[in-house]
């Protein structure tokens, strides 16, 4: 069991793999956060978003 993990951690494919997915989960968390944060700041502020303005 643990011979089969070790050999999979040292497996250069497998290594690049993992830090590209979890280097992929790291930026998706990050750019929620900033989009999250933008929302709330927009919303606190009454700042209307949107294409409305298009149609005045």
């Amino acid at each position: 069991m643990f011979t089969k993990l070790k050999s999979l951690l040292y497996n250069n494919e497998v290594r690049a793999i993992v830090f590209q997915a979890l280097a992929v989960v790291v930026i998706a968390y990050f750019a929620y956060q900033a989009f999250d944060n933008m929302m709330l700041n927009i919303e606190q502020r009454g700042i209307r978003s949107g294409f409305g303005f298009l149609n005045d």
